[in-house]
């Protein structure tokens, strides 16, 4: 278990801001707490933006409501463990003291606390029948029920048992510390009706095609056509072996990316994650944090900068997942690009949900 500070901004100006410190497995869940913390539902959260800022903090923006919650993991110093052989300062060593001669031992006299002649025992007294015992009568002195506890840290103390909440400062909503967290606004931004008027028309294709593998590369195709991303994958999920294939790859990486063969475990990597969770992510920056999965981007020895990453879910199943990796233009995904990569995913779970249930 980690320990992360959690800062969760109120939706409104009139609601508070609180800032945790949570022991969870990992920052989402940390992020979950805190939402959970305020009453909210964290499962309602869909969209999220990532960025991974120079101190390692991670400020993740809901398109929602436009919040932006800052996560920093916790590293606690490890006490330096003393040597307890040794003195700091050393002590002084004291000079040796020459032993004095042993004197001889007197013999020992009468011992006192006898008595001569000895003293006649007393006749032993036959015991009393033991009386039953009488129900014990209330303890005036203690209060039932015992006296309840300000309810303020009852409630407290439960959800720190529960949620691994270690501290809560609440405070009034600041507008002032809200405007630095985040990313810049993208000043070049995508014409989404556009995107998806032409789309309307193209993605058609998938349908027409027989063979699942084949239509999820139209997918692909689709994919890498509107959107401006250097590679791209379509997953599929295993049920049978709980992990994750590869359905479809472009990229300068591809060839060698296939050779792979890989299968990615569910809830691994950002991939993983997104169709564990069911949750859209586009994170920047990603090289700066090492909690980020990157076995397959160090295997290929291809660096990954940006992630976009939309499930395929269709009527509470995950089918899969579309995911790119490093935008050209930017080290940014913007929520236009997810609005439109959303849309690609939509159709590509209406037509694996007729090929899976044969309708």
């Amino acid at each position: 278990m980690m320990k992360y500070e959690v800062y969760v901004p109120g939706i409104t100006e009139d609601d508070f801001d609180i800032t945790l410190k949570i022991k969870a497995k990992s920052w989402i869940d940390a992020l979950k707490i805190g939402l959970n913390r305020l009453g909210e539902d964290a499962k309602l959260i869909k969209n999220l933006m990532i960025d991974i800022m120079d101190d390692e903090s991670i400020h993740v923006t809901e398109t929602i409501n436009n919040r932006v919650f800052r996560i920093k993991e916790l590293v606690e110093a490890k006490p330096v463990d003393k040597d307890k052989s040794a003195t700091y300062p050393p002590k002084e060593e004291k000079p040796v003291v020459e032993a004095k001669p042993v004197v001889e031992a007197k013999p020992i006299g009468k011992d006192k606390s006898a008595t001569y002649p000895p003293k006649e025992a007393k006749p032993v007294v036959e015991a009393k029948p033991i009386m039953e015992a009488k129900p014990v009568g209330k303890d005036k002195s203690a209060t039932y029920p015992p006296k309840e506890a300000s309810k303020e840290k009852s409630l407290k103390s439960r959800f720190a048992q529960h949620f691994d909440i270690e501290d809560e400062v609440k405070v009034k909503t600041d507008t002032t510390q809200k405007i630095k967290l985040g990313r810049e606004v993208v000043q070049k931004k995508i014409d989404v009706e556009e995107i998806l008027s032409d789309l309307y028309f193209d993605i058609a294709d998938i349908d027409k095609e027989k063979n699942i593998m084949n239509a999820m590369e139209i997918v692909m195709d689709l994919t890498m056509k509107y959107m401006d991303s250097e590679s791209g994958s379509v997953y599929l999920v295993d049920l049978d072996k709980n992990d994750i294939i590869f359905a479809a790859i472009r990229g300068p990486k591809a060839e060698a990316l296939k050779k792979l063969n890989l299968r990615i475990p569910m809830g691994m990597g950002i991939v993983g994650f997104c169709v564990e969770e069911n949750v859209s992510i586009a994170i920047s920056e990603v090289n700066r944090d090492p909690r980020f999965y990157r076995a397959i981007s160090q295997k290929l020895g291809y660096p990954t900068y940006s992630i976009l990453s939309i499930p395929i879910y269709k009527n509470g199943r995950v089918y899969g997942a579309i995911q790119l990796i490093n935008k050209k233009s930017s080290n940014k995904f913007t929520s236009e690009e997810v609005s439109v990569v959303d849309y690609i995913a939509n159709h590509a779970a209406d037509y694996l949900e007729r090929k899976y249930n044969k309708f």
